[in-house]
């Protein structure tokens, strides 16, 4: 794993320019939004303690920080995926190669290609698949997820982490993953999504959507999810929800995590207060943010 910087107290030019960036993302079009998100949340705003992970985590079994409930969580879409050592592998939205590196010494696939539209997190998992020695089976690049630069057959796997809920639109993305999936391939993918009976008002589900940087044509619960995933040429679909092992294990992770030394002194002061003012929704037991989102866990087969 690769340490966070000793923590520094931010300028105020950039936690000025953070919250030009964050107010962007009410009235930027929805194809600009992610790239502002991550812009603004780079490592300093991350709660990992020595990883660069970038998804809530899978909680199940224990884990007692977010570095372990994230690899826990890369390990359940390792193993859905059923990876292989004759595996060519397609991550999209890859983040800063946790997973890749996870994927690599655990699973031993021969080969990973991963995509991701942010060039600054590309230049710095480059770096790192480079300090890791891993440059000759990991090849990481800037590109869409809804125009995938490959040809037809050309992966064994294809897998989203916590990632496919921006794309525009993630159902353009399952009619490019069945593409480059070769038959007999897999997609699999963990996300959130709504519930089918959410309780958000429009309102609170703009501003959400706003601030996650998600389109609104992504917003369907399980059940249509699986259909859209059908209805790309998927067989055998299977969207299971985790959320019980995601989201109170990791609000009760986070109401500890937030007040740490290093966390204040790296992170910006908006964006930590934006996730106090969640915390503080949830403990409330406020339905709109307890009873409205699920999380899930969707494998498909590409058969013939």
């Amino acid at each position: 794993m690769l340490q966070h910087p000793p923590s520094v107290k931010m300028s105020s030019a950039r936690r000025f320019k953070q919250y030009l960036l964050l107010c962007s993302l009410f009235v930027l079009p929805v194809k600009l939004r992610v790239r502002a998100l991550y812009a603004m949340d780079s490592t300093h705003n991350l709660f990992g303690e020595q990883s660069f992970y970038h998804n809530l985590g899978y909680w199940r079994d224990g884990p007692q920080t977010l570095d372990e409930a994230c690899e826990a969580m890369a390990k359940l879409l390792g193993d859905a995926a059923a990876f292989g050592p004759q595996d060519e592998v397609l991550d999209v939205g890859f983040g800063f190669g946790d997973q890749d590196l996870f994927w690599c010494e655990n699973f031993s696939p021969r080969r990973i290609v991963g995509l991701d539209i942010i060039p600054s997190h590309v230049a710095l998992a480059q770096q790192r698949i480079r300090t890791s020695q891993m440059h000759d089976r990991v090849e990481l690049r800037v590109g869409s997820a809804t125009q995938l630069p490959f040809g037809e057959n050309s992966f064994d796997k294809v897998v989203a982490l916590e990632s496919a809920f921006h794309f525009v639109t993630r159902e353009v993305f399952f009619h490019e993953a069945y593409r480059v999936l070769r038959p007999g391939g897999r997609l699999v993918t963990a996300e959130p999504i709504p519930m089918a009976c959410s309780k958000q008002s429009w309102i609170s589900g703009y501003l959400q959507r706003s601030m996650v940087a998600t389109p609104g044509a992504n917003q369907y619960p399980r059940g249509t999810y699986g259909r859209k995933l059908e209805q790309s040429g998927f067989q055998d679909v299977q969207v299971i929800s985790i959320r019980e092992h995601v989201y109170g294990p990791f609000m009760h992770y986070l109401s500890r995590r937030i007040r740490d030394v290093d966390i204040v002194q790296r992170s910006n002061p908006l964006v930590r207060k934006l996730w106090k003012g969640w915390l503080a929704a949830w403990e409330a037991g406020n339905p709109e943010h307890r009873d409205s989102q699920d999380y899930v866990l969707a494998v498909a087969d590409k058969l013939c």
